[in-house]
């Protein structure tokens, strides 16, 4: 609802998105994407770094999602990566910005501002609820 009549677009999984740009070849299936570069999407996903990833943590996924999948997002130029850990209650946040990297950990009172959206807050106790 927050993005309606906004530049930018939330996908929920499953939705294609090609990193490098390569259309035929590797892609992650994040949770949730948002894209703000109506060039990047295509009828079958999206080519090129989304502005922001989140993934949900499970026993299954959580160690590939904190090693691997991070390092390709930040590789890519993907500005915000959100881990939500449902068991612990927390969201990890970590933000792209001057090629460095700023990772804060939000605990489930508090209010995490979107820093692609910069009017949005999501308020943790509503997730974890």
């Amino acid at each position: 609802m927050y993005l309606k009549g906004k530049t930018c677009e939330a996908f929920i999984a499953p939705y294609d998105v090609y990193l490098e740009g390569d259309e035929g070849g590797n892609y992650v299936r994040p949770d949730i994407t948002v894209i703000c570069d109506p060039s990047k999407l295509r009828p079958y996903g999206c080519v090129g770094a989304p502005d922001m990833v989140m993934e949900v943590l499970s026993p299954a996924t959580a160690y590939k999602d904190k090693t691997v999948k991070l390092r390709a997002y930040m590789a890519a130029g993907v500005r915000e990566y959100g881990l939500v850990d449902p068991y612990n209650q927390i969201v990890e946040v970590y933000r792209l910005a001057d090629q460095q990297l700023f990772p804060t950990v939000f605990s489930e009172d508090d209010t995490v501002p979107v820093g692609v959206l910069p009017e949005l807050e999501i308020r943790l106790d509503e997730i974890f609820a």
